[in-house]
């Protein structure tokens, strides 16, 4: 059997969202805790791995496809997932590209091959698989000059195989700046708790100015907007000191209704500095999710052939994020109206010295083009 490779960069009862924007929300919050795994920190980004799954499910039939609206909730009408994933993210601070690499001589139906160049906004490309080195270094460059140069090795030689027909690719890119920088004249060491017992100094950065703020009873949220963009990073704040099992402390709903809830207020904001890189091959953890045979001999994507001669071999995904005084860089192989309080007084006090969630969110959409948490600070 041939096999088919995706790269995101990035029942009998189905459920499905509302919107395929509603579920690359539900679906990072599924995914959330699985990436999570020991605690450890975590970064990647929902938006980059939906696309790229839509991009196959566009051309996956019958019970591959079911497993893979369900996972994924996509409309029972793909044709509407296409333009609204691409059209709300035009904004010059974020860069998304797409291309699917055939064998040649592969043949790709032409429904199939549309669609990703008109609908996905994707390029088509021929590569030869039979030389594994020179596909990687093609297909690496092509993810490095698309991020920046952030990501430059997603793919081993070890990856492709002589019996590979298709990649698909899905490089995010974002950098921005933000609406109100920090002073790195204030930037100072500061202890952040890694266990109760346990601190560890890391450079923290410090102001206090309007912001969007809001808080229940277990997280304070602090959103930071950035500049000439729709975009802000939005950090979850645990009031009580947690470390363990963070991610699963917030669901999508949670996080939908914190965002909600927020109003701009003064606020003196503490939030350490950090960069985070993260690989993930996510076949075992979209498997839990309830991919049963997309990756097996049973999968059924002949929507993309017309036989059911292809199957997903691996799913590869990395991405990068970096907060610093002056904004975000972000990668992957993404403007609320506030209502304005009263700001005389005391400032609300955002203390980021414990482990956080934290989310590149687009705040038109009110999705998370990357989610993370910071536990230890690298």
């Amino acid at each position: 059997m041939k096999k088919l490779i995706l790269l995101a960069l990035c029942f009998f009862c189905p459920i499905f969202a509302d919107t395929p924007l509603d579920g690359i929300t539900k679906f990072g919050w599924d995914l959330f805790p699985l990436a999570a795994k020991n605690d450890k920190n975590t970064i990647f980004s929902p938006y980059s791995v939906y696309l790229g799954m839509a991009m196959t499910a566009a051309g996956a039939q019958g019970a591959t496809l079911a497993e893979m609206k369900k996972t994924f909730y996509l409309p029972s009408n793909l044709a509407d997932v296409a333009p609204t994933l691409t059209s709300p993210f035009s904004q010059k601070n974020l860069k998304i590209a797409s291309s699917l690499w055939i064998a040649p001589q592969f043949p790709v139906l032409g429904a199939f091959r549309k669609m990703i160049e008109d609908d996905f906004h994707a390029s088509v490309q021929s590569i030869d698989f039979s030389k594994p080195q020179a596909a990687v270094t093609t297909i690496n460059k092509w993810i490095a000059q698309n991020t920046d140069q952030k990501i430059t090795n997603l793919l081993s030689p070890t990856d492709l195989q002589t019996a590979t027909r298709l990649v698909l690719t899905n490089a995010l890119y974002f950098s921005g700046k933000f609406l109100k920088p920090f002073d790195p004249k204030l930037t100072a060491a500061q202890n952040f708790w890694v266990d109760d017992q346990t601190t560890v100094e890391t450079p923290t950065m410090e102001q206090t100015a309007l912001f969007s703020y809001g808080e229940d009873a277990n997280f304070q949220t602090v959103a930071l907007p950035l500049e000439g963009t729709q975009t802000a990073l939005a950090v979850f704040l645990p009031k009580q000191k947690i470390f363990s099992d963070l991610s699963s402390l917030l669901t999508s709903e949670q996080f939908q209704s914190a965002l909600a809830r927020l109003n701009s207020q003064k606020v003196h904001v503490k939030l350490p500095k950090f960069t985070l890189q993260q690989h993930f091959d996510l076949n075992t953890l979209l498997t839990q999710l309830g991919l049963q045979t997309a990756f097996t001999s049973k999968a059924d994507f002949s929507g993309i052939d017309g036989k059911k001669d292809l199957y997903l071999s691996k799913v590869v995904h990395e991405a990068l994020f970096s907060v610093d005084e002056n904004g975000i860089v972000a990668a992957a192989a993404t403007a609320a109206s506030m209502n304005v309080i009263a700001t005389q007084g005391s400032p609300q006090e955002f203390n980021a010295d414990h482990p956080f969630i934290f989310a590149l969110v687009d705040l038109q959409t009110k999705i998370p083009l990357f989610l993370g948490e910071l536990n230890t600070p690298p």
